[in-house]
């Protein structure tokens, strides 16, 4: 999180905001049964940023679009970048790169957003708190 120069509390709102699911194909995230991302192991989602903003060390923060997953993030969303404007036709990805996760509204910070990063207990209470 700090080479994109997120707070715990940045990283938590957008995962909040995506529900915690990819940006794009919307597959939820699987936090392997750990209250936080990669359950010991691989990061099971990415960061993505748009690349022609910063240098490759280190992010702004402002660049960063939202959380894919692997697939998304080093696959689908970097070949369809690719393509000439004109074959552009996809409205899922277009909505995704005019209008990324991280920088709508409800991705703000609210306070529940200020805890430990989301996993399975975040989850569940998301859930308590929409139910009340």
């Amino acid at each position: 999180m700090w080479r994109y120069n997120l707070t715990v509390a940045g990283y938590n709102a957008i995962c909040r905001a995506q529900q915690d699911a990819c940006g794009l194909c919307e597959e939820e995230f699987d936090y392997g049964g750990h209250d936080f991302i990669g359950g010991g192991g691989e990061a099971q989602l990415h960061i993505d940023h748009d690349h022609g903003c910063c240098d490759k060390e280190e992010s702004c923060g402002e660049c960063v679009r939202g959380f894919l997953c692997r697939p998304c993030n080093m696959v689908r969303l970097p070949a369809y970048e690719r393509l000439p404007d004109i074959l552009r036709d996809s409205p899922r990805f277009n909505e995704y790169l005019s209008n990324p996760p991280a920088r709508r509204p409800e991705a703000q910070v609210t306070d529940r957003d200020c805890r430990h990063p989301r996993g399975t207990l975040s989850k569940i209470m998301d859930a308590f708190f929409a139910a009340s």
